[in-house]
């Protein structure tokens, strides 16, 4: 059974937390997706909190994909591996389209029952270890407006800390292809959660670099603005670029009717937009 994008941001952020495959997300029930998000948390707090350490292993490639695959697989375990640059097919893109605010009735809609793969922080590409934030400006200068911030969401604070999703653009590839492209873990981590058609998981990194790679070849960034929560702290911030700087200040509880915050100046101060 598909899953409306706003319950796919839920399952995606709660899978964040954690290392995961797409191989592992794509065809499971919700009910599967949090019992194995939850055992994991269990894990790396009890890790954690015994001072339990593996002996250490010096960094190596790793290839998991089938005998005659032409794309490097992902790893299931451990700290994130160097992305294998082997042969593989480039994926073209035709066309790209951003799906706004306004329309996200018809997204949902027209894709609503697929099953989603998804990708974060599993390579030392650029994509996975340039900050957030960062990526969020060049986002806005290639892309425009995300689809959906924070400031669409009701009842933010009610949420779990690993369900917030900070920012999320859905786009169409190729006029039908979905593709979500989403932050989980705040504007000062690194990456961002890259999720499409379970279908498509076996190339699901070749995908990722043809949407996305012109955020690396072109770092052109644009000003924008955002609020974000940190549901550790209580705290709401707007958080962005003002053309100049990046910036983070802490505000009170933004008006739920006041849309999104907009960028006036280099200093970083907003009104509601």
């Amino acid at each position: 059974m598909g899953m409306r994008p706003s319950r796919i941001g839920i399952v995606l952020g709660l899978l964040a937390a954690v290392a995961g495959d797409p191989r592992e997300v794509a065809g499971q029930d919700l009910p599967t997706l949090l019992r194995h998000a939850r055992l994991r948390r269990v894990a790396a707090e009890a890790l954690a909190r015994d001072d339990l350490r593996l002996p250490f292993r010096p960094p190596a490639p790793l290839f998991d994909g089938a005998p005659g695959s032409d794309e490097p697989g992902l790893p299931t375990h451990g700290s994130p591996t160097p992305a294998v640059h082997g042969p593989h097919r480039p994926w073209p893109v035709d066309t790209l389209d951003v799906v706004s605010k306004l329309e996200r009735p018809v997204f949902r809609r027209r894709f609503a029952d697929v099953s989603w793969a998804f990708h974060q922080g599993r390579t030392y590409e650029p994509l996975d270890t340039t900050r957030t934030w960062d990526l969020r400006a060049r986002l806005e200068a290639h892309f425009g407006p995300p689809t959906q911030t924070l400031a669409e969401i009701d009842s933010v604070e009610s949420l779990p800390a690993e369900a917030i999703v900070q920012f999320e653009y859905w786009i169409v590839v190729n006029d039908s292809i979905p593709v979500l492209v989403l932050d989980v873990n705040g504007p000062l981590d690194r990456g961002l959660v890259f999720a499409t058609d379970a279908r498509f998981r076996d190339r699901l990194l070749t995908l990722r670099n043809a949407v996305l790679e012109r955020l690396v070849t072109n770092g052109r960034r644009a000003a924008y603005a955002d609020y974000w929560f940190r549901k550790g702290r209580g705290e709401w911030s707007v958080t962005g670029f003002d053309g100049a700087s990046f910036f983070d200040r802490r505000i009170a509880r933004p008006d739920p009717v006041s849309g999104r915050p907009s960028v006036t100046g280099e200093t970083g101060r907003t009104r509601g937009g």
